[in-house]
């Protein structure tokens, strides 16, 4: 006879439980604000203008944590921002360590040699 009413009671509550975790509770909010971006709205944030100049100025690489694909900089406000690339723009060298490729053009072949005719 308990156990029946305990169980009862216990279903009760998960029932509520339930019900109450599906109901959009910020539409209770006393300071609910409709034109206010939501939370639960990602697209009502404005997305970046990308015509507009970065506010913030790159003082240098952070070499150490680069990879084959990624230059990661660092700002003058001390945060760091990241530049992936489609293509790979560093090599692993011998010692471990990722490295410019240098992707420059020079006139002539390697070894200073001369490209002959038809050849």
């Amino acid at each position: 006879m308990k156990s029946k009413r305990f169980l009862k009671a216990v279903s009760t509550l998960l029932t509520l439980t339930l019900l109450l975790s599906m109901m959009q509770l910020d539409v209770f909010a006393m300071d609910y604000d409709p034109s206010q971006p939501s939370v639960t709205d990602p697209l009502s944030y404005p997305l970046p203008d990308p015509e507009k100049q970065p506010e913030y100025q790159i003082i240098g690489e952070q070499e150490e944590k680069r990879d084959g694909t990624t230059k990661y900089f660092i700002t003058e406000h001390g945060n760091g921002i990241a530049a992936v690339y489609n293509e790979p723009v560093h090599y692993e060298a011998e010692n471990g360590t990722w490295e410019e490729i240098d992707n420059s053009l020079a006139e002539g072949l390697p070894g200073g040699g001369e490209r002959q005719p038809g050849g």
